[in-house]
């Protein structure tokens, strides 16, 4: 695929010289992610999700066990998932789904006298182990969310630059920046094991023995049960390390040497991301024709600005060899230098009206909708006397005052988007045709280009502009197209392609509908015309 003489971008590269390789973003991230795995901890937790899994996989006796204990133990009673490697951050989601059965799975396992169900109890008692994934959770939101960015085929690539590095960002705050890291609001699930015996916190203390210290182990209460906790001593003596039972003593510097492990292992994760992205000068270039790059605060400087050009200069502006000869250049050396002041304040000043336009909408939107809202609520509160009294909750719910007032708006906004998405979907049920939603950068570059002084004197801007939006940031929706054509191109002669896939390939991803979308009444319609022409339906 990239071979330097054979490769797939090497031939490209040789039909269009101002070709610009790039790796699929998603891709990339998932391999990055891989470095989490090298963390013995993380390791463990692999193998418990894998025994898991596979114990429910092929019995739908255990699977009616584990739905019995789930009553017992009041959760949801899913079946574990599976922790499939062709899945991006395959772990995240079993690992959640583990965490949300915790109890009923400690409730099935505690009475399962099977060796391995007797192992996998074990290793879900494990305080370290818990601990551990706990701590990780949050890591694998935000990478999970950074891949679902990539895969949407609306954002461009200098929006995924700035995606990348909020991620970076949020990673080195929640895990390595001593200042912010390790904060409740952001780690619930291990604000929840960080003491014991409240009668709010997750761990309890058991009295069942009272033998030494027996009546001070600490565990978690299922089903009415206590499960006793185990973890490893660390006492820094040589020789085999030694299992106690969980205590609030040693729950400190448990959860200490959790931190430290997870850190570490987040750590290699951030500097794997910085590998696998390294910076690409002409990348960074061309942000200035993203308005994300003129909204910053402080906005960038007219030498961070006037650095950039050259460099889409030296790419861009000069002739390169091709098959068929020599290419001329795709842009003009001397416009973009000429044009260069000009496009940089035109661009500013639409961002800026951008900017405001977006905000006033965003304001009417909220009164009308708050308007919208407190008539429904009259009209509720004279035709039912039940309804004052919700309403009078309600409010007190959302404050006094201001408070209360902005808690009725921001209800309202929430319930006006819901309306909105609600319209588009009853379009797409109808049929009717609806606009995709704009981006920002489509809506800067429309009041750029709207006039005849923009066109012309950003002529080469908006050609440069042009190139940029093309880029296309990952290959997971041409992936999944070519997948879902199994029935053509999945066989013995897959190594031949014929010569007419091509058009295939185009008639098969016009478009994509869901259950929800999908034009019944038009197919329907399209049909009965095709079959009356080859008389195979008759009105």
């Amino acid at each position: 695929m990239a071979g330097e003489h054979t490769g797939v971008l090497a031939r490209l590269a040789a039909a269009a010289p101002f070709m610009v390789p790039m790796h699929c973003m998603a891709h990339r991230t998932d391999l990055a992610a891989e470095a989490l795995e090298k963390a013995k901890v993380l390791q463990r937790i692999i193998s418990l999700l894998h025994a898991v899994y596979n114990h429910f996989a092929y019995s739908t006796k255990r699977i009616q066990a584990l739905l019995q204990a789930a009553m017992e133990a009041e959760t949801s009673g899913n079946k574990p998932k599976k922790d499939a490697e062709t899945r991006w951050i395959s772990m995240k989601e079993p690992l959640a789904r583990l965490l949300s059965e915790y109890d009923a799975l400690l409730t099935y396992f505690e009475t399962d006298s099977e060796p391995a169900a007797i192992g996998i109890y074990g290793q879900l008692t494990d305080a370290e182990l818990l601990l551990a994934m706990a701590a990780v959770t949050p890591a694998l939101r935000s990478m999970e969310c950074f891949i679902k960015q990539c895969q949407d085929r609306n954002l461009f690539v200098g929006d995924l630059a700035v995606k990348l590095a909020r991620l970076r960002r949020t990673l080195d705050e929640l895990y390595i920046n001593d200042d912010t890291s390790y904060q409740p609001v952001d780690f619930p699930e291990l604000a929840e094991l960080l003491a014991v015996g409240g009668p709010a916190n997750r761990w309890q203390y058991g009295m069942e023995s009272d033998e030494g210290d027996g009546g001070q182990a600490a565990g978690l209460v299922a089903a009415g049960r206590f499960h006793s906790f185990t973890c490893t001593e660390r006492t820094g003596r040589p020789g085999r390390p030694r299992t106690v039972p969980l205590t609030a003593d040693n729950l400190a510097p448990l959860l200490s040497a959790v931190k430290a492990t997870v850190t570490e292992a987040v750590t290699v994760l951030v500097q794997a991301l910085a590998e696998r992205f390294p910076p690409v000068p002409l990348l960074e270039a061309f942000a200035i024709v993203y308005p994300q790059y003129y909204s910053t605060q402080p906005p960038p400087s007219e030498s961070d600005f006037q650095r950039r050009p050259a460099v889409i200069i030296e790419r861009y502006c000069v002739a390169r060899p091709g098959q068929q000869g020599e290419v001329k250049p795709l842009l003009n050396r001397q416009a973009l230098i000429e044009q260069a002041s000009f496009f940089r304040k035109a661009m500013m000043a639409a961002v800026a009206e951008e900017l405001a336009v977006t905000r006033r909408a965003e304001a009417e939107a909220r009164r009308a909708a708050a308007e919208t809202q407190q008539a429904d609520r009259e009209d509720e509160a004279g035709s039912s006397g039940d309804t004052d009294n919700e309403d009078n909750e309600a409010e007190e719910a959302a404050g006094s005052g201001s408070d209360r007032e902005e808690g009725w708006a921001a209800m309202a906004a929430a319930t006006a988007g819901a309306r909105c998405r609600h319209s588009r979907r009853h379009k797409r049920r109808q049929g009717q045709e609806v606009a995709p939603a704009l981006s920002q950068a489509t809506k800067v570059w429309r009041r750029l280009t709207a006039t005849l002084a923009g066109q012309c004197g950003l002529s080469e801007y908006a050609a440069m502009a042009e190139l940029v939006f093309v880029m296309v940031p990952g290959s997971v929706e041409d992936e999944r197209r070519f997948s879902a054509m199994s029935f053509l191109i999945k066989n013995k002669t897959r190594n031949s392609l014929c010569k007419n896939l091509s058009l295939c390939v185009r008639m098969f991803s016009q478009r994509f509908f869901t259950q929800e979308d999908f034009p019944y009444g038009e197919a329907l319609k399209q049909y009965k015309e095709a079959a009356v022409v080859r008389g195979r339906y008759v009105k």
